[in-house]
């Protein structure tokens, strides 16, 4: 099948219905033709043919993912993930083989429209191999920041990386330029993928889409500040790092300047919290109004400077018990007290629904107590791995409860996970936790006003949380349940009483933690 006509009929008959099928089939396909001798008109106008199956088979295995939810970290998942991968890589691989092979030949005439796109192409699946290893928490893949440099080297020093290029398989950017995508690529990197909640890579990604025209690329040079810069070292094989005074002194050839960016998002961001977001500022519209106010944070966060670490940690072995999602946790403190007979029937009333943020995809409860392998500790919170074949459906923005098992004491921690990586090597989930507090309650609430859903009794945990203004009493909850000032009625023990919702504190794919007053 080294003819286009052929290799047409062949993936127009390929098992679409089964992705799985497909994709193996796709990667063998296209992996035989880099490998073969094929004109350089013949291998572009395959590669062409192949980016619409590609784009079906990632929307098949995106779509599945709910925007405000998660998909269990599963083997299957990570297969599908890893060939999608891997068809990336050898469709990225095409391209530059088109590169080499335009750049080598002798007939320069024309040259420009093979060239220009696969120059393009062949950055975008390079991204893709990022961006799916983002989606699936796995480290990045070596030398592919190398390769995106290179591409954009070669460009910037042609002078097309800011021509217009079309790209009629791409829905969202059916027009672009090789700076725009360079740009858009970095953007998604310095805001730490490996910590936002699941489905929201990819919806950001195609957000930034809108964004980058706030960000430029200058020549490298001193700054009044640092904060808003970072460094673009195109001869190496990192991803852009924040500006340092040390780095003023490199030879280092380009900057990223996000500070207008910044400006923006921090000026929408406080737009969104007094309930005024702009109709022409592209938020992406698939996402609640709390979670957009949280990914604006994050942005402005991440194109500022690198977060580092407030409390260092140091290396521990050992096992930690950890309860696993807002539904494990409440059921493990409610059980480890006495009940009296007017709280045994409010837990009699309590109902959990398939619209409660953590529970299972099989509509069940899983409350067990699991025993994770302790990788380093600091006064904030900790670092944790568990093998891959567990059944926690432990995602970023989870609540857990963290009991050290060389602790004599019942006492458990209250917690949120923060990033995710899986390390292939080990068959293991590595995850950051962060401590909110110690003494967590469990209790039952309910909406005094509003949904019939709303007004049955859920459950929920209270904790103290100690900050500069004094002690705030907080609660968490099911994502979707905080509203400013509404009143819920709470059972805690047996007593009931009603509280105000106050200010919120986060939102994440699953809860909803907020300042509570009597």
């Amino acid at each position: 099948m080294t003819k286009p006509k052929a290799f047409k009929d062949w993936l127009d008959y390929l098992p679409y219905a089964t992705p799985a099928n497909a994709l193996e089939k796709l990667i063998k396909g296209v992996s035989t033709h880099n490998r073969q001798q094929i004109s350089t008109a013949h291998r572009f106008e395959m590669l062409e043919m192949v980016q619409q199956p590609f784009a079906v088979l990632l929307d098949a295995y995106l779509q599945p993912r709910p925007d405000r939810g998660t998909l269990p970290i599963n083997k299957r998942n990570r297969q599908i993930g890893s060939a999608l991968h891997k068809l990336s890589t050898e469709i990225a691989f095409g391209y530059k083989l088109v590169i080499k092979q335009s750049l080598g030949s002798s007939i320069k005439l024309g040259r420009h429209k093979i060239l220009h796109p696969s120059l393009q192409r062949a950055m975008k699946y390079l991204g893709m191999t990022l961006l799916q290893s983002f989606i699936d928490y796995t480290p990045g893949p070596n030398n592919v920041w190398r390769e995106i440099y290179q591409i954009y080297a070669y460009a910037e020093e042609a002078k097309i990386h800011d021509q217009t290029i079309s790209d009629q398989n791409d829905r969202f950017n059916t027009v672009t330029t090789i700076q725009r995508l360079f740009k858009q690529i970095i953007l998604l990197s310095l805001v730490d993928p490996y910590r936002l909640p699941d489905g929201q890579t990819w919806l950001l990604f195609n957000y930034l889409n809108n964004l980058e025209e706030s960000c430029k690329i200058t020549p490298f040079g001193e700054t009044n500040n640092n904060l808003g810069f970072f460094v673009v070292d195109l001869n190496s094989d990192l991803m852009p790092q924040p500006l340092t005074d040390e780095q003023l002194l490199l030879d280092a050839p380009q900057l990223i300047d996000t500070r207008t960016l910044v400006a923006r998002v921090n000026q929408e961001r406080e737009l969104a919290q007094k309930g005024n977001v702009p109709a022409n500022f592209p938020l992406p519209t698939e996402l609640p109004i709390n979670d957009k106010i949280q990914l604006l944070i994050r942005l402005q966060k991440g194109w500022t400077s690198k977060q580092s670490r407030k409390m260092p940690r140091v290396e521990e072995v050992g096992r930690a018990q950890v309860l696993c999602g807002l539904d494990a946790v409440h059921h493990h403190l409610a059980t480890d007290h006495p009940k009296s007979e007017n709280q045994e029937q409010h837990n009699d009333q309590i109902e959990i629904t398939s619209q409660l943020g953590d529970r299972l995809k099989n509509g069940t409860q899983d409350h067990a107590l699991n025993q994770w392998r302790l990788i380093n500790r600091s006064l904030g919170g900790l670092s944790l791995a568990a093998n891959a074949a567990s059944n926690c459906n432990l995602t970023t923005g989870q609540l857990l409860a963290i009991h050290s098992n060389d602790k004599e004491s019942d006492e458990w921690i209250i917690a949120i996970s923060r990033w995710l990586i899986y390390d292939a090597n080990q068959n293991e989930n590595k995850f950051g936790i962060q401590y909110l507090s110690k003494k967590p309650q469990a209790v039952q609430i309910k909406a005094q006003v509003g949904s019939q859903l709303e007004m049955e009794w859920r459950p929920a945990i209270t904790f103290e949380l100690r900050t500069k203004s004094g002690i705030q009493q907080c609660i968490v909850c099911a994502k979707g349940f905080h509203l400013s000032e509404r009143e819920f009625q709470l059972v805690e023990n047996g007593s009931s009483k009603t509280i105000n919702c106050g200010q919120l504190v986060e939102t994440t794919s699953l809860i909803d933690w907020f300042i509570y007053t009597d």
